[in-house]
């Protein structure tokens, strides 16, 4: 029931600490022979399940911590190649023995958001071929209106079985430590499940896709896409440093005047971003109409401002200034930030799996949500 009314919480509150104990064949595998009996395995099924666990939820950012490969479900190994404590085998060797079959097209790869490994292993110099059947994809063509498509969510939803968090592993908060970090152990038993649940949920999906006629856009649209979004993203979005610095002084300048303007109006100065101070001066000194009460206080938001803008002159320049400052916080300030050290440009993701519509989307940054209405954030696009 609380599956159905994606009660997810409660879910997890319900089912506490227990652990579906599964009957499964997870192993760590450092030595080159035995990686070579699992390439002979891999050849034989003409199927993978490839993993990476990394430095970095950004692949252009990310390094290579482990490698998980299963073929068959309940089974399951993982190479670790960059732990910081316990047995680590040498990642120039590992990618020298996986690379035929990963750069294979006529095997077929499984994987869950298999764009982000592709774009690691590019980066690592292998170009991972032959991508089949991703299964966040699978699950958002199947139930678009879902929030999330994750593993831990999709695994709930299809094989009733609950994920070890991350965050077991790694911590929360100021805690948290790198997947490096993580014991060889406790990370091999994580790293191979991520690679056997998408066996598992591919033998689930595609029927289901089958069913409801959407093979062929999976197929033929959405798992092609992939690796153009993937080139995408490799290689980013250049952005003009100087300009937008220069743009930032700008509205720097811009902001102070409107500053100076609502000390005028209110005759005196006082912090124009603390809620407080700027509810005394609107309602006690200028004496207008509060509209609305929140816990500390009177509301002093946009939708507030703009009601009193055509009372008094100070409400307009507040929601001018409080513009400017958004987007020079969240653009103009925001993007050079984001410039990769390496190419100069900025690297964000390209998401199939996020709106209900079927349309893409774009995070870290979105650069989709620069305002196009406004003269300011024309010149931001540009």
């Amino acid at each position: 029931l609380l599956q159905d009314l994606e009660f997810s919480s409660l879910l997890e509150a319900f089912q506490g600490a227990e652990s579906t104990q599964e009957d499964v064949d997870y192993r760590i595998v450092t030595a080159p022979e035995e990686l070579e009996a699992v390439v002979g395995r891999i050849r034989e099924t003409c199927l993978l399940s490839v993993d990476l666990e990394t430095t970095s939820v950004e692949p252009m950012r990310a390094e290579i911590v482990g490698v998980s490969l299963a073929v068959v479900p309940r089974e399951a190994i993982y190479v670790p190649v960059g732990h910081a404590e316990g047995p680590n085998a040498d990642l120039n060797a590992v990618l020298r023995v996986l690379r035929p079959v990963l750069e294979d097209r006529s095997i077929l790869k499984v994987g869950q958001n298999i764009k982000y490994d592709a774009v690691v292993l590019r980066r690592a110099g292998v170009s991972l071929e032959g991508l089949g059947f991703d299964t966040m994809l699978a699950s958002y063509l199947v139930s678009p209106s879902d929030r999330e498509h994750n593993l831990d969510a999709i695994s709930m939803t299809y094989l009733n079985h609950r994920t070890t968090p991350i965050s077991d592993l790694i911590g929360k908060g100021q805690k948290q430590i790198g997947f490096a970090e993580v014991p060889v152990e406790a990370a091999g038993a994580y790293a191979c499940e991520d690679a056997d649940l998408p066996l598992r949920l591919k033998a689930v999906l595609e029927p289901m896709l089958e069913e409801r006629e959407l093979t062929r856009l999976f197929e033929e649209v959405e798992m092609p896409l992939v690796e153009v979004l993937a080139e995408m993203e490799m290689a980013g979005v250049a952005v003009d440093v100087a300009f937008l610095e220069e743009m930032s002084g700008e509205l720097a300048t811009e902001m102070e005047r409107l500053v100076g303007e609502i000390y005028e109006l209110a005759g005196e100065t006082f912090n124009v971003n603390s809620t407080q101070q700027l509810a005394r001066i609107l309602f006690e000194k200028i004496g207008l109409k509060p509209r609305r009460k929140t816990k500390t206080g009177y509301s002093t938001d946009q939708s507030v401002l703009e009601a009193l803008a055509h009372e008094h002159p100070a409400p307009q320049r507040l929601l001018e200034y409080r513009e400017l400052m958004k987007l020079q916080s969240t653009y103009v300030d925001a993007l050079p930030r984001l410039v990769h050290p390496e190419t100069g440009r900025i690297h964000g993701s390209f998401n199939q799996a996020v709106t209900a519509t079927g349309r893409l989307s774009s995070s870290d940054p979105n650069l989709q949500n620069i305002p196009v209405r406004t003269a300011l954030g024309r010149r931001i696009r540009e």
